[in-house]
Parts: C-alpha cells; sequence; structure tokens
C-alpha cells in the first residue's frame, strides 16, 4: 500500500506527509519504508520491518514540540523539544536495540524566569531482550547534579507481536543527586507557585516488579515553598525520607509560616499494592497560617491525612480556624473592557495554541472528608461591612467536583449602608453542599430614627440576591430611606436630597452606576459626589470615614475633585445656598495621617491634622 497524502493537526501543531509512504504485507512478514512526516517545528523519519524472524527498525524524531504530548497527559503548560533516535535488530527470540533521548529547554511551569538555567535530559539506553538498561541525567544546572542509572525487566513476545513486563523480573533503581530546589523548578508541575532550598537524595529500589524493596534516602533542607492560590507560605521546611524495605518513609517533616504557626508531618509510602503504591501520612498543624492574601488571611489547628492508593487518594482533615481576616474587595469599575490580544510567534509566523481552561482537573483526583470549625474570630469586612461570624462546614465529593455544606452565622457586626449604621440582627450563611458554590444567605439589618425602626433584609442565593426594606411602624419603601436618609418624609425634602434618595434606591435596587458616576468617568474626576456638606475645615477626601462622620452636620454640597500626585488631592465643594463654594487641599503625610486646608467663598480659610485608624 502506497500512502501519498495525510495532513492533520493537534490543536496548532500542524501534521503533513512529505512523501510516499510505502506499506507492505507478505505472508507474516511486515515492512514500512519512506517514512517522513512533519509534525509542527519537528519531524519523523524512519523505515523497519519483520522478515521471518529477524527484526530491523530505524526510527527517529527530531525537534519534536513536547507541549503537543505535554497537553494530552494533562500537563498544559509544557514546554520544551525532543530527540530520539532508536534501532532495533536481531530476531524475535533475541532481540537488540539501542536508544537516545535528549530533550532541551525542558518547562512543566507555567511561565519561565529567564534567571532561571534552559533545563535538558539526556537518557541513553540498550536492550537485551530480557532487560533494558538505562542511564541519564539532568543537564544544564548551575553547578549541582542529577543522574539515574537502572535497569528493569522488558520481554517481546512473539506471537502475538507485543511487549510484556513479567512480574518477577528483577529491577535495579538508582537516583542521585544535590543542589538547589529553585533551580529544577521548571521541571515541576508547580503552575505559578515557588520553591526553594537545598535537596540531596541517594534513593534505590531493588527487588521484583511485584515486590519492590527501597533503600537510601532523600533530605529537604532549609527550602521554602510559597502557595500562588492562598499565599501560604511554608519556611524552613526539614524533611528526611528513608527507604525502609517495601516502602519509603517520612521519618520527620517540618514547617514554619510567616508568622508564629507550625506544621509536622509523618508518614509512609508503600510501594506493594494491588491498586499500586499507597500512602499514610498525616500532618499536624498548630496556628498556622493557610492564606495570607489581601482578601484573606487564616490561621488554622488541627491534622490533616492523606491515604489510600496514590492514583486517587483520600484528603481527611480535622481543622479549627483560629482567626480569619476576610476583606471584601472594592467593587468593579462601571464599565471594563476586555481587550482581545493576538500574539503571533515571530519565529514561526503561526499562532501560538490557545490558553488551557482555568478549570484544569487536578493532577490526582481525591476524595474528600474535611471538616472545619469555625467558632468566632472570622471576621468579615469590607464595603462598610464589620462583622464577626461562627459555624460549621463539611467539605466532601472529589478535589474535582467538592461539596461544600453546613453554614456560617453572624455574632455580631454592623454595616454601613445609604450613610447610616445599620446593626446585623440576624445573619447565616447556609451551604446545600450541592456542586455549585453558591451559598444561600439569609441577612437582616436594622437602623432606628426619631420615628421608625427600618430592616434591611437579603435572602436568596449568593450569585443574585434579593434587598429588600421594611419598617416598624410599616410605613412605603420610599418613605423609609428618606426617614432613614435625612429623618424626615419626601414630601419635606429639598431637590439635591431627592436626587441622593432616587440614587440610593438605584443602588438597593442593584441598578448600577448612577448619573453621578458616569459624569465623574467622562470628566476624568476622582470624586463627584452630591451629599451633606461637612463644616470642619478638612473634607476628608483621604479619609472617607472622617468625611461621612460629619455627613450630617450641614446642608446639601456637590464636591468634586481629583489626586494630582500620591497622596494629594485637590477638589470644589459647592452648597445650595451661597456663600458655601470652597476649595480644598489635603496630603498624606503618612499613612493614617493627613493635613487638609479649605478657602471658603465667604473669606474663611482653616487647616486640619486628621488621623484616622481601622482597627
Amino acid at each position: 500500500m502506497r500512502l501519498t497524502r495525510l495532513a492533520g493537526s493537534l490543536g496548532s501543531d500542524r501534521i503533513f506527509l512529505e512523501q510516499p509512504l510505502t506499506l507492505s504485507k507478505r505472508g507474516a512478514d511486515l515492512a514500512f519504508s519512506g517514512l517522513a512526516l512533519d509534525f509542527a517545528t519537528g519531524r519523523i523519519t524512519g523505515s523497519g520491518g519483520v522478515r521471518g524472524q529477524s527484526l530491523s527498525l530505524a526510527l527517529n524524531a527530531a525537534n519534536l514540540p513536547i507541549a503537543s504530548g505535554g497537553r494530552l497527559l494533562g500537563y498544559p503548560n509544557a514546554q520544551g523539544n525532543l530527540n530520539i533516535a532508536t534501532t532495533l535488530g536481531g530476531t524475535l527470540r533475541a532481540p537488540q536495540g539501542h536508544l537516545t533521548v535528549n530533550a532541551r529547554g525542558l518547562s512543566l511551569a507555567s511561565s519561565k524566569s529567564s534567571q532561571l538555567p534552559a533545563l535538558g535530559l539526556g537518557v541513553d539506553g540498550s536492550w537485551n531482550g530480557r532487560n533494558i538498561d538505562l542511564r541519564g541525567q539532568v543537564t544544564g544546572l548551575k553547578g549541582d547534579t542529577i543522574s539515574f542509572a537502572g535497569s528493569a525487566p522488558l520481554l517481546l513476545t512473539p506471537s502475538p507481536l507485543g511487549i510484556s513486563i513479567p512480574p518477577a523480573g528483577r529491577l535495579s533503581l538508582q537516583l542521585q543527586g544535590s543542589g538547589q530546589l529553585e533551580h529544577l523548578a521548571d521541571l515541576l508541575p508547580l503552575g505559578e507557585d515557588r520553591v526553594s532550598g537545598r535537596f540531596a537524595a541517594d534513593v534505590t529500589v531493588a527487588g521484583t516488579i511485584a515486590a519492590p524493596a527501597a533503600n537510601g534516602r532523600l533530605r529537604l533542607s532549609d527550602a521554602r515553598y510559597e502557595s500562588f492560590a492562598t499565599g501560604a507560605v511554608l519556611t524552613n521546611m526539614q524533611a528526611d525520607v528513608v527507604g525502609d524495605r517495601d516502602r519509603f518513609t517520612l521519618t520527620s517533616f517540618s514547617a514554619g509560616d510567616s508568622a508564629k504557626g507550625s506544621l509536622t508531618a509523618q508518614g509512609n509510602v508503600v510501594l506493594r499494592g494491588a491498586s499500586g503504591p499507597t500512602a499514610e501520612l498525616s500532618a499536624k498543624l498548630a496556628n498556622f497560617r493557610v492564606a495570607a492574601r489581601d482578601e484573606a488571611v487564616a490561621t488554622a489547628t488541627g491534622t490533616v491525612s492523606i491515604g489510600g492508593a496514590l492514583s486517587a487518594p483520600k484528603v481527611g482533615a480535622a481543622l479549627s480556624i483560629d482567626r480569619a481576616e476576610i476583606n471584601l474587595p472594592e467593587s468593579l469599575p462601571p464599565n471594563v473592557v476586555v481587550v482581545k490580544v493576538v500574539e503571533t510567534n515571530s519565529k514561526t509566523g503561526k499562532p501560538p495554541p490557545s490558553a488551557a481552561a482555568a478549570n484544569q482537573p487536578p493532577a490526582l483526583p481525591a476524595t474528600l472528608d474535611i471538616k472545619i470549625d469555625l467558632p468566632g474570630n472570622i471576621f468579615v469586612r469590607g464595603h462598610g461591612l464589620d462583622s464577626e461570624w461562627r459555624g460549621k462546614l463539611t467539605i466532601t465529593g472529589t478535589s474535582a467536583a467538592p461539596a461544600i455544606s453546613g453554614s456560617l452565622e453572624q455574632i455580631h457586626g454592623s454595616v454601613d449602608l445609604l450613610g447610616k449604621t445599620f446593626t446585623l440582627t440576624r445573619g447565616a450563611i447556609t451551604f446545600d453542599g450541592s456542586a455549585k458554590l453558591d451559598p444561600v444567605l439569609d441577612i437582616v439589618a436594622e437602623a432606628s430614627t426619631a420615628d421608625i425602626t427600618a430592616q434591611v433584609q437579603i435572602n436568596g442565593v449568593a450569585s443574585a440576591p434579593k434587598v429588600t426594606l421594611s419598617s416598624t411602624p410599616p410605613v412605603p419603601q420610599d418613605e423609609i430611606l428618606s426617614r432613614v436618609l435625612f429623618n424626615r418624609g419626601v414630601g419635606q425634602l429639598s431637590a439635591g436630597e431627592g436626587m441622593q434618595l432616587a440614587a440610593a434606591a438605584a443602588t438597593l435596587a442593584g441598578g448600577g452606576p448612577g448619573v453621578l458616576d458616569k459624569l465623574r468617568g467622562s470628566l476624568g474626576l476622582d470624586w463627584f459626589r452630591l451629599g451633606s456638606s461637612p463644616t470642619g475645615p478638612t473634607t476628608g477626601t483621604l479619609n472617607p470615614r472622617a468625611a461621612a462622620s460629619n455627613s450630617g452636620a450641614g446642608g446639601t454640597a456637590l464636591s468634586a475633585g481629583k489626586y494630582i500626585a500620591p497622596g494629594v488631592s485637590v477638589g470644589v465643594s459647592q452648597g445650595v445656598s451661597p456663600p458655601t463654594s470652597k476649595v480644598t487641599v489635603e496630603i498624606e503625610v503618612m499613612r493614617h495621617l493627613t493635613i487638609g486646608g479649605e478657602a471658603g467663598q465667604s473669606g474663611s480659610t482653616g487647616i486640619g491634622l486628621n488621623y484616622n485608624y481601622d482597627y
């Protein structure tokens, strides 16, 4: 058979046949010749066949991109190029083969730092029909060494033609090396995580395929690991793994965090098992900082365990959150422009492969059984909310599809809404254990004025909450807003106050940016608001909490301003009745300290020193 044309693609990698490929069969004899296949930037050539009892094969691959194979194996960020040369001869009963593999520019991480070495891998092997012997080393290291060697059983079965690994075949594998972990970062599937420290390895595995035996030692010292996802940092890591007959035992593991917490662990990995190697590992946390990001800082005490087959482990935990600080992020701007970027590789003229999906499946599909106790000291702050919570959560399912059940309830708290402080009288966040992480909210906040008590209720799922207003005694909703904001009914409001009332109602209804927000954006200002005019010597633009505390001291005013330098702002304010216009300047002297001055239309001037600290 003569194959004259073959074309296809794998992702953005093009595949095509350069020349006709000949395939032949005569009786039991099989052969191919003239293979010349282009694969992306690489090329595969070769010929071979089985004629009677004789074997012949010559197969070469040059400059093959590792990225394509990496995506198929679940490593979407793999990079590098591969060269392979294989020869095979002899007979079906006594085959002889040789293999050479060279890889360069290797990386499994998501981004490659220009400061790290361009790592490579060199492997040389031979096959005598019974065992395959391999020798190799990692190349490109900065003075470090990693080498491996070994022998494993590998047989050729004549009928049907194939390869088998006998369980009783002898093993002899050895790994040796020492150096800095950070130099190997690109070979580890860490994504954006970071690792550093010293390692030393001299590990051997002997015995048979069915009953391997471990020996040797792997040691980490003064290591550090930083998690990009949680912000958690493991410092001063010390670990010692010892080969002990049928298992590798973690005799000691200790680490600190970025504060005063500690983590210890121990356990083993048993090499023999019906479904492959199994693990029994346990860790103990003591006031350990498990999250350290701008939006969340949390410390925990408790135990974590990993057990079962390494291919599908079970992760269990019983943790108590000692303290957590959750800061709600600022809201997005009124309009977010999504810029579509198309990058062209200048060397090939082709666009790069598309980015991997954000929801990549985990490397190990673990079964989860995690219990989290939150006895208190769980503070949620931001957007005017200042609250403390407690509760219990259970996480089951798998790492690919976790299910969270349980609830959180508020201990106490308040929320600044519509310029007033509401006290939380009821608060519950319930997780129903469904696949979609969308808890149910049941939150009530109250604020009292001279003649009514207003309640704001937030109900429904977190992705689409419903906000309603009620009062005691009952009054219409527009009257509730008016009395909460201005202590009087709608009919007694001025035009400026009416506009502010409408903006507040739109905010509660989820109406998005109002007229003032759009004007501020179009004018290029940093603030542009309609509210009550403060009577003090500073407007507090660099200290919005102080400004809010004075908001009821004067009449309605329109104010606008802009930052002209880091920590320096200028602004103007125009009241409803003249002469109330004034110019303000504020300078941030240090993080919590500002100096403000103003000059009014009536000739009045003032200067103030403002200290603000959120605790």
